[in-house]
């Protein structure tokens, strides 16, 4: 909110909004390269300083392959200082509710015409009973999207939605995934990973980890891929007669080309050094409390 007199050039207000504008920038780029680099693909608030941009990344120390590590540096937490003149009036305005009181009432009532009404609450991760907050959300209410790591706690959400009549459907994140502990039907949890234990290949290896750890969920299987993966540029190098360096190790994982993993896809990396034929997996959890991955097929 615009204090009397301020700016969408002042430093305050740049202070306030810029890790969350170069997030945007970042993520744009991310889409820019990937689909062509073309230039309609470029978000006009951002036009007058895409080619300073564009710069600044080439310019970045790491290989093209690890540059995501500098490009999302700060990543909605802190505006890196290099970034700040990137930070335009017209890009905060068109990425944050911003201005005077009566320029966001304005603009919420705009949204609210189109349809769109959020709510944002925050709550303490020692909480176990959500009935207060459940109060909160409206019969109307289509969708509460819970961005937690405990499982359990999203679990009790549930109940207390269902307790109060509450028909939102929740939309969790990765730390959700875990099946046997977040059972509410027709929520919807998503995953960088597959759940190897649908995938009929990895019965075998899905058992024997079930059997000597536990239950497991969907960050362990792509660590295992990734781990393999560098396990065989080290023996590559080494069959080569070579001495293992970070160097010729990269330079092995590059041609990496396994027709088979625990992922079940093939493991193959394209020229920016991403997995070919790389995805997200969205599951949607049934009435008997499994996960059903959408689409099934």
């Amino acid at each position: 909110m615009l204090r009397p007199g301020e700016k969408l050039t002042d430093e305050r207000v740049i202070n306030e909004t810029g890790s969350q504008v170069a997030c945007v920038l970042h993520f744009a780029w991310e889409i820019w390269r990937q689909l062509g680099k073309k230039d309609e693909l470029v978000p006009p608030f951002f036009a007058n300083v895409w080619d300073d941009y564009l710069r600044r990344v080439d310019n970045y120390s790491l290989p093209e392959t690890a540059r995501f590590r500098q490009i999302h540096d700060g990543h909605c937490t802190f505006l890196q200082p290099e970034e700040r003149r990137f930070i335009t009036p017209e890009a905060i305005a068109a990425v944050c509710v911003v201005g005077t009181p009566e320029e966001i009432i304005h603009k919420l009532h705009a949204m609210e015409k189109a349809g769109i009404k959020v709510d944002h609450e925050s709550v303490s991760q020692k909480l176990t009973d959500f009935s207060s907050l459940v109060a909160k959300v409206t019969p109307d209410t289509s969708v509460v999207v819970l961005p937690w790591q405990v499982a359990a706690n999203a679990q009790q959400f549930g109940r207390n939605l269902a307790q109060q009549h509450k028909k939102a459907v929740i939309f969790g994140t990765d730390g959700l995934f875990s099946p046997g502990t977040f059972t509410i039907n027709g929520s919807y949890v998503p995953s960088f990973g597959p759940d190897i234990t649908a995938i009929a290949a990895d019965s075998a290896i899905a058992q024997a980890a079930k059997a000597k750890y536990g239950a497991f969920g969907t960050f362990g299987p792509p660590v295992f891929a990734a781990t393999h993966v560098i396990d065989e540029a080290i023996a590559s190098v080494c069959k080569a007669g070579q001495t293992p360096s970070r160097a010729n190790v990269l330079a092995a994982i590059k041609t990496t080309n396994e027709p088979t993993s625990i992922l079940g896809q093939p493991i193959s990396f394209d020229s920016h050094g991403d997995l070919n034929g790389g995805k997200f997996f969205l599951f949607k959890i049934d009435s008997t409390g499994k996960y059903q991955l959408i689409p099934s097929s």
